[in-house]
């Protein structure tokens, strides 16, 4: 009852295996080409969308969108018939699928390359060393597949259960082994298995039903499947694909409950180079899932000496409308002559944003501090503003004084909280120092209170005696003293533990 997952570069390799296997365990066998088909017939265009990958990126966010919708269209594919188990796929990372799914068995088949280099020069008809670079350049073409589509080195050991390498073991060998494997306890469905696999399936045909949908084809959603309830959630500036998602979503089947809601906050990250690998980016993206909030991305090219007339505004929009007509989606996939929209890391950050279901967009700025100002006040939605590395030509200490100078205009303009990457971390996140001052409040607040329940007669006396009246004066500037004192002590504590929690 496993999900047999076989990866490899080599189709003949991968496939010669995935059949053996099927005709030995009496299994369905289903390959990445099958999947392919079934996304041609949805309109997804696969192959300009593996093309664009490799070769030229062109507009990274509309790029996002058509790989978001393959994947769920592969995943949606997969589940479908993999939702009892016995499935043996093969593919070339078809490892990478399904995750967390227990009773999958993850397989890597390595071919060495003087036998993949013979096979090919047989059926190209090709000298060896034209052979050799048509290899070699495959496999980085493919490698660069499995990058941008999951985000991971596909030669991860980690990411396998078992990985051979074919050069001394039999196709016949490794088949009957892995029948051996496919009836292990640990590779059997148990009903938190089969719910994952329900979940991701019901999540995956969410989301090429609003990815195929007029109303909500360029939306930047969340959609998270839980014990069959569907919760979506979308981005404040889009009000009318909210009101269109129960239209578009309400009869899907195996779907108990679906929950529509608004993100709660955005986010503004303003810097000057923007990356998907960026601390700063990082940082951000750390809080805004557990905010529930969008993040807008903001690419500022300081320039003093642009007049107002010319300064320079690129939005590279949440909802594909804003995008301009440059930039207009064809069947499902951009132009391949479309502009790069990369520059400065701008493009893989909207790549990493719209597969969070958190992207709230980007935008480009050229123009001085009080023209970008200008521009963010255009759209007073934000809830938070994080200045992050700005000043780049300039010297540490000038772009220091500069940032804090910029952030000082923001904060006298702005009508919500600005901060630097830095002060994001030190407000936000819990750190060492966090954890010591909750030890040392939390025991003065703890003693103290303690000290004032257990000695509440003695404390009563020494307060309304006969023997206080001559320190009255004194009584009174200690009893003042000492009730802030106890309430700064008790708000350290409970702000450090919201702090802690993600509710600061």
């Amino acid at each position: 009852m496993a999900i047999v997952l076989i990866s490899s570069v080599s189709l003949q390799a991968r496939q010669e295996l995935a059949n053996s296997l099927s005709k030995k365990l009496g299994w369905p066998c289903v390959s990445r080409e099958d999947l392919w088909e079934d996304a041609r017939q949805l309109g997804i265009m696969v192959g300009r969308l593996e093309v664009s990958i490799i070769r030229s990126r062109g507009r990274e966010e509309l790029l996002a969108r058509e790989k978001e919708r393959y994947l769920a269209c592969i995943t949606a594919a997969l589940c479908s018939r993999a939702v009892d188990g016995n499935l043996v796929y093969h593919g070339l990372s078809g490892h990478l699928l399904l995750p967390g799914v227990t009773h999958r068995i993850r397989v890597g088949l390595r071919v060495p390359k003087r036998v993949r280099l013979e096979q090919a020069m047989v059926d190209l008809s090709v000298s060896r060393d034209k052979t050799l670079r048509y290899l070699e350049q495959l496999d980085e073409d493919l490698e660069n597949w499995v990058r941008y589509v999951h985000q991971t080195d596909p030669r991860q050991p980690d990411d396998f259960d078992f990985f051979v390498n074919t050069e001394n073991v039999s196709i016949s060998n490794l088949s009957a082994s892995l029948c051996v494997l496919a009836d292990l306890p640990d590779f059997q469905p148990t009903p938190a298995s089969r719910k994952l696999v329900q979940d991701q399936d019901l999540a995956a045909r969410a989301r090429l039903r609003v990815a195929l949908d007029d109303r909500t084809a360029n939306a930047d959603l969340g959609i998270v499947a839980e014990d069959r309830v569907l919760t979506v959630t979308y981005m404040p500036r889009q009000d009318e694909v909210g009101q269109a998602l129960p239209d578009v979503l309400g009869d899907l089947e195996g779907c108990r409950k679906l929950d529509c809601t608004m993100a709660e906050t955005t986010i503004l990250l303003m810097q000057e180079q923007h990356g998907a690998d960026q601390k700063s980016f990082q940082q951000v993206m750390a809080f805004a899932p557990r905010w529930g909030a969008a993040v807008e991305l903001l690419r500022w090219t300081p320039d003093d000496r642009a007049p107002a007339s010319l300064v320079k505004v690129h939005r590279v929009g949440a909802n594909g409308s804003a995008l301009g007509e440059s930039a207009r989606v064809t069947s499902g996939i951009y132009d391949e002559h479309a502009e790069d929209m990369d520059e400065d890391g701008l493009g893989s950050a909207l790549d990493a944003l719209v597969a969070a279901g958190c992207s709230g967009g980007g935008r480009t700025v050229s123009g001085n501090a009080d023209q970008v100002l200008e521009v963010i006040e255009q759209e007073p939605n934000h809830s938070l503003v994080v200045v992050g590395d700005v000043f780049l030509t300039k010297g540490a200490s000038a772009k220091t004084r500069e940032t804090r100078e910029l952030v000082r205009v923001f904060q006298e303009r702005l009508k919500c909280p600005v901060i630097t990457t830095e002060e994001l971390q030190s407000r936000y996140r819990f750190g060492t120092m966090d954890a010591v001052r909750l030890l040392i409040f939390s025991i003065i607040t703890i003693a103290v209170v303690s000290l004032v329940f257990l000695q509440q007669k003695w404390l009563l006396g020494a307060l309304s005696g006969d023997h206080s009246r001559p320190w009255k004066a004194t009584v009174a500037v200690l009893v003042g003293l000492f009730v802030p004192f106890i309430a700064y002590s008790y708000s350290r504590v409970t702000g450090t533990i919201l702090k802690l929690i993600g509710i600061h």
